[in-house]
């Protein structure tokens, strides 16, 4: 590996999806551990500040640098290995490794089970040390309570353990569209004791954004919950699917605007949706041509949706 000054082949480096831009004075793209750790001692002997880059897939700007070396971990992008402990399986990476790289990874069953990474957080591209190191939200959690080990040096992640889960026999999501203000509160507030496997809020902006794309989205809901419920016991699913829907119909909701659909791949559109959100909004701004720095993230904490109980 190479330290390589800042050239014009870097520039599309210089920038993440907040739309605000940096500037470096060199570049380093490790492969692996020995060499992430060279790049990090070329940076303390020299006096320069350090910009981890994984995918540049964040909104809040953390990728972009302001000058001194910039590090990417693209090129630390190995599955180094899976192992077993009482029953658990553990998927260790280095930092560059995608969502999408780990999916694919995992749709080969292991000891003929089918596993899978619980946060499941919708961009697919981005990499699992910058999930880590962003404490990123999914819609089933947050991707630093199911991370085992970690691998630094110093403040830097170099490689990550995963604990994985099997895939549950039964999942289903559920699409519940509000026409009332505070309705989806009560609704939330109503159906505390089933426990869903997973969920998001989607507020009157983003249901506004999502309307651009999808004609079906109701005009008149002012927000929507997604949840997804999944486990072992088909009539206890089941059971519980009818409860929802007998609540959200007890808070205001429609028939029709409950939208159910069941297995990972039907599941998937639902998830498609939240991740639509984000990428609308930074549609938004650039078409709006507001770039400065600070405006990007005051825009998203208005319009982004909620991945966290209302």
């Amino acid at each position: 590996m190479t330290i390589e000054p800042m050239s014009e082949k870097f520039a599309g480096m210089l920038r993440d999806e907040s739309r605000m831009e940096g500037h470096v004075d060199a570049v380093a793209r490790p492969r692996d551990y020995e060499q992430l750790a060279q790049a990090v001692k070329y940076a303390a002997q020299n006096g320069m500040r350090v910009t981890m880059q994984g995918a540049a897939t964040g909104v809040e700007g953390g990728a972009v640098p302001h000058g001194g070396l910039l590090i990417s971990t693209r090129g630390m992008n190995r599955i180094l290995g899976l192992r077993e402990c009482e029953g658990k399986y553990f998927l260790r990476v280095q930092a560059g490794v995608t969502l999408e790289q780990m999916e694919e990874y995992l749709r080969k069953p292991i000891d003929s089970k089918a596993c899978f990474f619980p946060p499941n957080p919708t961009e697919k591209t981005a990499t699992l040390g910058g999930a880590f190191a962003s404490d990123a939200i999914g819609t089933r959690g947050r991707v630093r309570d199911h991370v085992g080990d970690v691998l630094w040096i110093g403040g830097i992640i170099a490689e990550l353990e995963l604990a994985l889960r099997p895939v549950p026999g039964y999942n289903w999501g559920v699409l519940l569209f509000f026409t009332s203000p505070g309705d989806a509160k009560v609704f939330t507030q109503s159906s505390a004791s089933i426990g869903f496997a997973g969920h998001a809020y989607f507020d009157a902006a983003a249901l506004a954004l999502l309307r651009t794309q999808n004609a079906n989205i109701p005009i008149d809901a002012c927000d929507a919950l997604y949840l997804a419920l999944s486990g072992e016991n088909e009539a206890a699913i089941e059971a519980h699917l009818t409860e929802l829907l007998g609540l959200y119909l007890d808070t205001g909701g429609r028939d029709e605007y409950a939208w159910a659909a069941e297995g990972p791949a039907e599941m998937e559109k639902f998830q498609a949706m939240c991740h639509a959100v984000p990428e609308l909004v930074n549609s938004e701004l650039d078409r709006a041509g507001r770039v400065q720095p600070g405006l990007c993230k005051a825009a998203l904490d208005k319009l982004y949706m909620n991945l966290c109980a209302i």
